[in-house]
C-alpha cells in the first residue's frame, strides 16, 4: 500500500528535522510528511555535527514516519542502516541505473548512518525522535542530506573537516534535479520503512553488509578522536552493531567512529 506522503518545500530553514520535531513535540504531526528545504542553515549532523549545505547544490530533507505505539527503541536500532540502502535504491531509480554499475563507481555505505563515493563523503543520515506518551505512535524523523554538486562556498569548505563527494562525482550519471531526486528518495524510503514495519531490520543485513565499504576490512574504532579498538570488519548483527574480529576475539561496537587502519 502505498503511503500518504504531505510533500512540504520551503525556501530557507535552520533544520528540517528541527522543524518536524518541533511539531511532533507540540502534537502537530497528523500523517507522513516528507519536507524539503532549499537552504538549510544550521543542518546537524551525528554527535551535534554540522552539516554543511548549499542552495541546489545539497539536498536537504526530512521525513516524518508514525510506527506502531506497542514497538521499543530498540525496534528502531537498525532504522538508519536500512535508510542508506533506500538513499541507494533512490539513487539507482531516479538515474535508471543498476545499483551494481553505482558500486563499481565507488558509491557505498560507511557504518553507521553514511554515504561515501570511494573515500569521500557523499551524503549521511540522522534519526530522531521516539514515543511521548505510551499509546501514542513512535514518530521518528528521518534527516537526509546528499551532495548533489561540488560545494562552491569557500566558507562553507574551510570548515569542512573530512574530503566530500557529490553525486556528479559517480560516472554515468545525469544531473539530478533537486525536486525530482527529493521525490524519488521519499518513495524508496518509504518502501524500506515499509519493509521494516512488517518484518524489522534483520533482512537488510545482507545487502547492508555488502553495500559497506569497510567489509572484512582492518579497521579502527575511535571515541571522539581516540582509537579504542582494531580488527576487522565483519559485518553489523541484528541491532545495527558493528562486529569487530580482533587479536582478543569478537567484539561488538554499538557506538563509535569507523575509519580504515593506516598503514
Amino acid at each position: 500500500m502505498s503511503t500518504p506522503w504531505n510533500f512540504e518545500q520551503v525556501e530557507r530553514t535552520a533544520s528540517t528535522n528541527e522543524d518536524l520535531l518541533l511539531r511532533w513535540r507540540s502534537g502537530d504531526l497528523h500523517q507522513p510528511t516528507s519536507r524539503l528545504a532549499i537552504e538549510q542553515t544550521h543542518g546537524k549532523g551525528r554527535r551535534g555535527r554540522i552539516w554543511h549545505s548549499e542552495p541546489n547544490q545539497t539536498l536537504t530533507f526530512s521525513l516524518a514516519y508514525p510506527f506502531h505505539p506497542n514497538l521499543s527503541m530498540q525496534f528502531f536500532q537498525g532504522l538508519s542502516l536500512a535508510c542508506g540502502l533506500g538513499v541507494i535504491q533512490g539513487i539507482a531509480t531516479y538515474h535508471n541505473l543498476p545499483p551494481t554499475l553505482l558500486a563499481k563507481g565507488g558509491l557505498g555505505l560507511k557504518w553507521p548512518n553514511d554515504l561515501y563515493i570511494n573515500d569521500k563523503k557523499l551524503g549521511g543520515i540522522l534519526i530522531e525522535g521516539g514515543q511521548k506518551i505510551i499509546g501514542e505512535p513512535f514518530w521518528m524523523i528521518i534527516g537526509i542530506g546528499l551532495n548533489l554538486k561540488s560545494l562552491t562556498s569557500t566558507s562553507n569548505s574551510s570548515q569542512i573537516e573530512y574530503p566530500i563527494a557529490c553525486l556528479a562525482d559517480l560516472p554515468g550519471l545525469g544531473q539530478s534535479q533537486l525536486i525530482p531526486i527529493w521525490h524519488q528518495l521519499t518513495q524508496s524510503l518509504s518502501d524500506v520503512l515499509n519493509r521494516y514495519i512488517n518484518s524489522g531490520f534483520e533482512q537488510f543485513i545482507p545487502d547492508w553488509n555488502q553495500w559497506h565499504l569497510f567489509q572484512d576490512q582492518l579497521v579502527e574504532i575511535h571515541d571522539e578522536n581516540t582509537a579504542v579498538l582494531t580488527g576487522k570488519c565483519r559485518g553489523i548483527n541484528n541491532y545495527g552493531a558493528i562486529i569487530i574480529e580482533t587479536t582478543g576475539g569478537i567484539k561488538t561496537i554499538h557506538n563509535g567512529t569507523l575509519s580504515l587502519k593506516k598503514p
